[in-house]
């Protein structure tokens, strides 16, 4: 088999597709608000339009600037129309975003540990040239400051009719859980031949001791294990051929001594 060379650059590509029709429902629905809290980050809820729709506190158009300053855009409608696209990009950008970042296992990371990256663990923010990043907090709250700053990806989203598509360029941080450098793999092989040395050195010991090796699979991991009887079977062979050569032994003493 030829040997592959990896791939060069540290980043990992996330995208995703979703149904708007299927976000309007939700949104229109007597969940609304849930779906909308388990989607935003905490601090994108605070600052969306979008929750606005669900809330029967606010007056109509209270939320215009958020949109357009054109007042035809009161229209509930247009309001509920422009809320489907906000909600069903941020949906497929964090879909993305995820499966951008699905190479890293982020379980064990310093003292707490790093988290899947979740929903809520992502923040999509709008940049000054109308672009868009999405911030990856270590934790799923996005409240915890003390494990590591949070990292950012590049996320871009578009809308074509009744579908929103999004897509995510992330980097691959070196201590990552599943992302093995050079040197992890270096290593990883080394400790192989080491494990394949001490392998040959315990069947030489074991057949020169008269045994023999089973190989035993647990948990997918490969070993070797004495058999339970070898030991005691080269005992009892070693046992019965000391007794004939010593009643050889005798035997020929009491010949001789015949003689």
């Amino acid at each position: 088999m030829s040997r592959r060379l990896p791939f060069p650059f540290p980043m990992g590509i996330g995208t995703d597709i979703c149904h708007m029709p299927r976000i309007k429902a939700l949104l229109t629905g007597p969940r609304s608000v849930k779906f909308i809290k388990r989607i935003l980050h905490p601090k994108e809820y605070r600052a969306s339009p979008v929750a606005h729709i669900v809330d029967p506190t606010v007056k109509p158009g209270a939320y215009l600037p958020a949109y357009s300053s054109e007042p035809a855009d009161a229209d509930p409608q247009v309001v509920l129309q422009r809320a489907v696209n906000f909600m069903a990009g941020r949906f497929a950008a964090k879909e993305a975003v995820i499966k951008a970042h699905s190479f890293a296992n982020m379980n064990d990371y310093g003292a707490g540990g790093y988290r899947k990256a979740t929903f809520q663990s992502i923040q999509i923010v709008p940049q000054r040239n109308k672009s868009l990043i999405a911030v990856v907090w270590p934790l799923e709250d996005g409240t915890d400051h003390s494990l590591r700053p949070p990292q950012e990806a590049l996320v871009s989203i578009s809308h074509e009719g009744e579908y929103a598509t999004a897509m995510c360029l992330a980097y691959r941080h070196p201590d990552e859980q599943g992302d093995q450098t050079r040197t992890e793999k270096a290593r990883m092989t080394g400790n192989g031949d080491v494990k394949r040395n001490q392998e040959r050195t315990k069947k030489a010991n074991v057949t020169d001791d008269g045994g023999r090796l089973i190989r035993k699979v647990k948990r997918g991991r490969s070993f070797l294990l004495r058999h339970p009887f070898a030991k005691w079977e080269y005992r009892k062979l070693v046992s019965k051929a000391q007794r004939e050569r010593e009643k050889a032994g005798e035997k020929e003493g009491e010949k001789e001594a015949s003689e």
